[in-house]
Formats: structure tokens, sequence, C-alpha cells
């Protein structure tokens, strides 16, 4: 529950960041025709929410599948309809705990590592 978070600002966020996601897909899903605080949500298999539309009045409009992410200064949401969609923001700030180089071995090619590891400056890196 937002409510039990610790942080003013933390529990902001997280109520902006919900009121977003409800204007937001009323807009989508029905042109501003129901009140965003109508629509319903339950947890899908992998625990995030997603539009219960068991409950859905009108069957014929697309699915639409959300995500959010939030930091102290950014809300960002997208929407997609019939596929699903992921997003992520952080904060400039953030530093990596591990080595940015085990972090790019990771996730990029071998030629993206590569050209990483010549750069020197860290903070370029």
């Amino acid at each position: 529950n937002v409510l039990r978070m610790r942080g003013e600002e933390l529990k902001k966020s997280a109520l902006l960041a919900r009121a977003l996601v409800r204007t937001t897909l009323a807009r989508y899903q029905t042109n501003c025709k129901i009140d965003p605080k109508s629509l319903k949500f339950r947890k899908n298999k992998y625990g995030k929410p997603e539009v219960n539309r068991q409950y859905a009045d009108d069957w014929s409009l697309p699915p639409l599948h959300f995500n959010i992410s939030h930091t102290s200064s950014l809300i960002a949401c997208a929407v997609t309809v019939g596929s699903p969609i992921g997003i992520d923001v952080e904060e400039k700030q953030r530093r990596l705990k591990n080595d940015i180089l085990a972090f790019a071995r990771r996730y990029f090619s071998p030629h993206e590592v590569e050209m990483l590891a010549h750069i020197v400056d860290p903070e370029l890196r």
C-alpha cells in the first residue's frame, strides 16, 4: 500500500504515478468517456499491475498495456496497444556498485564492450 511507504516524497511520487496511469489509460482506452477512478486493476502472474478487463463494459476496445517507472524527480508512463512494454528511469547521479565493464559484459555485445573499455575517463564511460 502506497500510504505505508516511508517518506513523504516517496508517497507523493507513487500517488502521482498512479494518477498518471489512470488518466493516461482513460484517455487512450475510452477517449475520456469514463472516469479514470473507475478503472480496475489486477496483478499479472509476475506481480505487475494491469487493467482488469474482466469487468470492462466495452469488450471491443483493444487491450492496453502499460508500464510505469519513477524516481524522486521523474515519472514516466508508457502505453501500447496489444503488446507488453517495459520502461525504466533512473536518477542521473546513480552510480553502479560494481565495475561498469562487468555490467557491460553482461548486456552489451563484445564490440560494444571493447569500445567502452577504450574510454579512459570514468565519467565519460
